[in-house]
């Protein structure tokens, strides 16, 4: 997803820029079935847990709705190929991981204000590129203030105790 991203961020046409995102994903789910493919060919039995993924720049553009457009349509996908393969499991971690400390609609309604100073229309690429190669001065509380990408430990953690819920849900060893 972050290539296409970086590969795309001058396509200024909405049309033009859905019909890349569609080759995109037919490419993405081609090659996740593969790999599941290609796993349970070295394990038939084996659970296998498989992360979503989440919007990274969501905090410092909510309003750029085709960023978390695409990250949904992307999990959204992946759930649907890695849950209909024999014990394997989705677990979910965008919506926490994307909006960080604005989980409540009050609070992203307040961040999307705050926002609308930039129209997604009129936001400067260099800095979208910017924040997808981890320059930026505002955070999220749960990604890495390194490089504004990668979960942070609370981060990690959100992310561990999703897999933790999951694996307890489908996972009998763990309930005896």
């Amino acid at each position: 997803m972050l290539s296409f991203l970086k590969n795309n961020i001058m396509v200024s046409k909405q049309t033009e820029l859905s019909q890349r995102y569609n080759v995109y994903l037919m490419q993405y789910q081609k090659k996740i079935t593969n790999l599941l493919k290609d796993i349970r060919s070295l394990n038939s039995k084996a659970p296998v847990f498989v992360f979503g993924i989440y919007n990274p720049v969501y905090v410092y553009f909510p309003q750029v709705s085709f960023i978390s457009w695409s990250v949904s349509t992307q999990n959204v996908s992946t759930q649907n190929i890695v849950e209909s393969q024999s014990k394997m499991h989705f677990v979910s971690i965008d919506s926490q991981l994307s909006h960080g400390q604005f989980q409540s609609k009050a609070a992203q309604n307040s961040l999307l204000k705050k926002s609308h100073q930039l129209n997604s229309k009129d936001i400067n690429p260099n800095i979208l590129q910017s924040i997808l190669n981890g320059n930026f001065n505002y955070s999220n509380n749960y990604i890495s203030n390194d490089d504004h990408f990668h979960p942070n430990e609370k981060g990690y953690s959100i992310m561990a105790n999703q897999l933790y819920n999951k694996m307890e849900k489908y996972l009998s060893w763990m309930k005896g």
